[in-house]
């Protein structure tokens, strides 16, 4: 906890403590524990030795951010600026076919600035098919020209910040690659091991798409076993989001604790053996971790394995009552290789799961004893399933703003039949050579994986399977978490303190919604969205929206989710409505919007016929339409003239330096992102 506590100081306020007196600091804890410790005669409260512990543990958390943060260093890309012309880079991680270009994470070697020069720094490429004769290999040694550019801030309110994410695993800049840009010079790779883990897991997914069929069961069996989830259709994908199922498309603690049981049903006999459990735990580490191997050693998977490994070791010693400390010795393990790990929502789901699984699951058991086996295997299913969820629900409420209302049956039903899936897809790798056995596993894995999407899809379906549109502050997150927390420890110790923690906790998380209510839901706000190539403002007030796009827009849903969704979640808005605009009018190249005494022009066409004279609060102009600023100014008087994104870069451009002299105020979205502005 302390760790954790020292590594989300350092991320959130990284120069809050110097990195020399934090490190003084450290020594001289460590220091004085030992001189208490050892020092002859010394008397020594245990008290202090646990706060000298966790002090010692926070600064080790804050200081080993400080540590694996690469844009730190001296050598690093970002201290190079706009000077680069070329640099040398490797290929660092499996590329990702896109529909347009291949997504390629490189670590740059050096760069050329008028002479070579060693850099450390990674850079995500966009490249374009033409650019390279084939998508680019991990380990390839490319040849860049350009200077990569620092990925943006979302450009919208609310948007996924693309930017920290990468951050948080040290990746800094982008580029967009056409041909000429780019040449393969070798193949060098930083890992003999990872590159054949990758070897490894493509001829898997080989295999798999060979004696699979069809496009959808391909894809999710290379998702179950593989955990390749790059060719999943998105509607297949947001189907098991709504049933609450995503989980068992991403190889994780579930996966890994399936093979595990496995195991050790079969090797249970080996387990009266004198040494039955050390036997036990050798096989199972070799069989998780060349799992792992085969997976591609993705970082899910690793994180999953690890966790387990210290499980299996703790049982291996008779250690099954210490579960709690074996999973926070896995977690300090792993939070000290890579401390970012604390910011991954899959790590943070993860260990939550397994907590909630560990404490919650005989607690609900025992709330019931059923007679028949069968019940009891189902009973004991859904415990583990209410317990994962229940430990779950507030960090999923906030990453993801919806909670699928069916998630006890349809987790029920496709937890055992991804185990099928699962154990199958493995048999069916370890069979390829054998085409009939093949055959036979690949034809049974078409039918279930046909069977799960099936009845994923029907659920998904359902009337009310998914509450959506909730939306929560970070601080009413962990509000919601304490409360928790004192809630378990309430049913723990049954103490009377616990209660009154809970009703403050739960009077500050109201106080809390009332002020969000009140300052974010309430007022009424405009908005004009960065979304390249498209139209797209709205008009939000006291929980309701009405959206003003283009027609290409309206209907790719995809875009609308990422750009546009956030920002209406956010205010509490669930969905577009008539009444919230008083008056609008259409006119032949241009739109004319009354709203709450404000009013908004937008010219969407050069036929737009200039009037006389017309003072408006907005001037949206939109896909070009506006060629003379001065004819504008001439004409009509606006307050605020807002450029969108259906306009070129370069038209924006130009008529953001044709107003400057006229004084008018611009806001061009591809210059400055998105404009919001309170109206009332």
């Amino acid at each position: 906890m302390f760790l954790s506590g020292g590594i989300l100081l350092a991320i959130h306020a990284p120069d809050c403590i110097p990195a020399g007196p934090a490190l003084a600091a450290l020594a001289g804890v460590i220091i004085a524990y030992l001189l208490f410790l050892y020092w002859p005669g010394a008397t020594f409260c245990p008290a202090w030795q646990g706060v000298l512990a966790m002090l010692a543990l926070f600064l080790t958390g804050y200081l080993q951010v400080g540590y694996k943060t690469e844009s730190r260093r001296p050598d690093h890309l970002v201290q190079a600026g706009d000077s680069v012309h070329y640099y040398q880079c490797r290929v660092v991680d499996q590329p990702v076919p896109r529909e347009r270009s291949w997504k390629v994470t490189v670590a740059v070697d050096r760069v050329y600035t008028g002479v070579w020069r060693p850099r450390v720094g990674k850079v995500l490429l966009y490249v374009r098919p033409d650019a390279l004769p084939a998508m680019p290999a991990y380990g390839d040694v490319l040849l860049v020209k350009g200077t990569p550019a620092t990925v943006p801030p979302p450009a919208n309110p609310g948007e996924f910040d693309f930017r920290r994410y990468l951050q948080f695993q040290n990746i800094y800049h982008q580029q967009f690659l056409q041909k000429g840009q780019v040449v393969r010079m070798g193949h060098a790779p930083p890992s003999r091991v990872w590159m054949y883990a990758l070897q490894v897991r493509r001829w898997a997914a080989g295999v798999l798409a060979t004696h699979i069929d069809g496009k959808e069961q391909q894809a999710v069996a290379s998702a179950l076993v593989l955990g390749m989830t790059d060719d999943l259709d998105q509607g297949l994908l947001d189907a098991y989001s709504a049933t609450g199922v995503v989980h068992v498309l991403a190889v994780s603690g579930l996966h890994v604790s399936i093979l595990y049981l496995i195991l050790g049903w079969i090797l249970r006999p080996v387990q009266q053996l004198r040494y039955g459990r050390v036997l036990l735990a050798g096989v199972s580490l070799l069989v998780l971790w060349g799992y792992a191997f085969v997976t591609g050693l993705s970082p899910s998977v690793l994180r999953a394995v690890a966790m387990f490994s210290f499980v299996v070791v703790g049982q291996a010693f008779h250690r099954q009552g210490n579960v709690y400390n074996m999973l926070a010795a896995s977690a300090f393990v792993l939070l000290l290789y890579n401390p970012y790990l604390i910011m991954s929502v899959g790590f943070q789901l993860s260990y939550l799961a397994v907590l909630g699984i560990v404490y919650l699951q005989p607690r609900l058991y025992t709330l019931w004893e059923p007679n028949a086996r069968v019940w009891d295997e189902l009973w004991k299913m859904t415990c583990v399933t209410l317990a994962a969820q229940l430990a779950t629900t507030v960090v999923v409420l906030f990453y993801f703003h919806q909670f699928p209302n069916y998630f006890l049956l349809v987790n029920l039903l496709l937890v055992p039949g991804s185990s099928i899936v699962l154990v199958g897809g493995l048999a069916l790798l370890a069979c390829s050579s054998l085409p009939w056995v093949a055959g036979a596993l690949g034809y049974i894995l078409t039918g279930c994986i046909y069977f799960l999407n099936g009845i994923v899809t029907a659920v998904a379906a359902f009337p009310f399977s998914v509450w959506g549109n909730i939306y929560l502050t970070p601080l009413q997150c962990w509000l919601l978490l304490a409360m928790g927390i004192a809630g378990a420890a309430m049913l723990q110790h049954r103490h009377y303190a616990y209660v009154v923690m809970m009703l403050c906790l739960a009077m500050l998380f109201s106080a809390s919604r009332w002020h969000y209510i009140f300052y974010e839901v309430r007022p009424a706000r405009m908005t004009v969205y960065k979304v390249p190539g498209h139209s797209a403002w709205d008009l939000v007030a006291d929980g309701c929206a009405s959206v003003y796009a283009d027609t290409a827009l309206m209907k790719d849903v995809r875009k609308q989710r990422f750009h546009i969704q956030p920002n209406h979640q956010r205010c509490g808005a669930v969905g577009g409505v008539a009444d919230a605009v008083e008056r609008s009018h259409v006119v032949p190249g241009a739109r004319l919007v009354v709203w709450r005494k404000k009013i908004i022009l937008q010219i969407t066409g050069p036929e737009f016929p200039m009037p006389e004279r017309l003072a408006v609060d907005y001037l949206i102009i939109s896909n070009n339409a506006l060629k003379d600023i001065k004819l504008l100014a001439a004409h009509i008087d606006a307050k605020q003239i807002l450029l969108d994104s259906s306009n070129t870069y370069y038209f924006a451009t130009k008529l953001l330096d044709d107003a400057a002299p006229l004084g008018l105020r611009v806001h061009s979205v591809w210059h400055r992102g998105a404009f919001q502005e309170i109206t009332g």
